[in-house]
């Protein structure tokens, strides 16, 4: 049952790549039964290859938001290309919510998760 699963950050940035780059035409579940069914499942096409395999499957949970996983879903998040306009700066209302997402915070946590969230930003806009 794939509703109790996800793709991990990497592989879901890894997904909408394939996505945009017009290589993967399969939703995430499609992806995460096939992977849990055989291992792995790759897509290639002239325009690359894309492959996830069993450690980009995790069960979805709801994680305490610390500032590493949101570090980790915001850069994962800022590596999608529709996260990005059309002068190449960052959509980071995209960001935002596909980093949400990625974090999955509990209800209670969310102004947890808007505070690193927010400190994470500053910091990428200060390098």
């Amino acid at each position: 049952m794939t509703e109790n699963f996800t793709l991990n950050a990497a592989a879901m940035a890894h997904y909408y790549d394939g996505v945009n780059a017009g290589v993967i035409d399969e939703n995430t579940d499609w992806i995460i039964k096939t992977v849990q069914e055989q291992e792995v499942v790759s897509f290639s096409s002239p325009q690359g290859t894309f492959t996830f395999d069993i450690y980009d499957v995790v069960e979805k949970t709801h994680s305490t938001p610390t500032y590493e996983k949101v570090w980790s879903a915001v850069t994962a998040a800022m590596k999608i290309s529709e996260n990005k306009k059309a002068d190449g700066s960052i959509n980071w209302s995209y960001v935002d919510a596909d980093a949400f997402f990625m974090v999955n915070p509990k209800n209670e946590q969310v102004d947890v998760f808007y505070t690193h969230l927010d400190q994470v930003v500053h910091n990428f806009n200060q390098s």
